[in-house]
């Protein structure tokens, strides 16, 4: 048997044995599975902050309005400038809900220092944090 050949037959094993998943034996996996499974990179926002219900992150920076504010949309939206791990600025626009709506007059033609609470999902180019919760300082 050939270098490659050994190599391609341990890469099938290793993956049939990955895709099978964690064994009635072995209810916890091992800390080498866990990095294994992570995601190849890192979330973007330096402010995020477990402890919220399960799937939501918290995000702190500055609250702003996409049309009043940053001057890009015909529409008023709550938008949340975070600055991530390299300093640059990643804008989540809040998505329309009572929550967001309640804080939009705080910001709407400036800004506010604020924290949120919600899920993140992408539209497009776009990052959307859905809000569960929003404290303007």
């Amino acid at each position: 048997m050939t270098i490659k050949a050994a190599f391609a037959s341990i890469l099938v094993l290793a993956l049939s044995l990955a895709s099978a998943g964690p064994s009635q034996a072995d209810p916890a996996p091992a800390k080498a599975d866990k990095a294994a499974s992570a995601p190849a990179k890192p979330p973007a926002p330096s402010t995020a902050a477990p402890g919220g219900p399960a799937g939501e992150t918290t995000l702190t920076g500055e609250l702003t309005c996409a049309k009043c504010g940053l001057h890009e949309s015909t529409s008023c939206q709550n938008v949340l400038l975070v600055k991530d791990l390299g300093g640059k600025t990643v804008k989540y626009y809040l998505a329309r809900n009572d929550i967001a709506e309640d804080s939009h007059e705080k910001v709407c033609g400036g800004s506010a220092h604020a924290t949120v609470t919600g899920r993140i999902s992408e539209a497009g180019n776009k990052k959307i944090i859905t809000p569960s919760a929003v404290k303007v300082d």
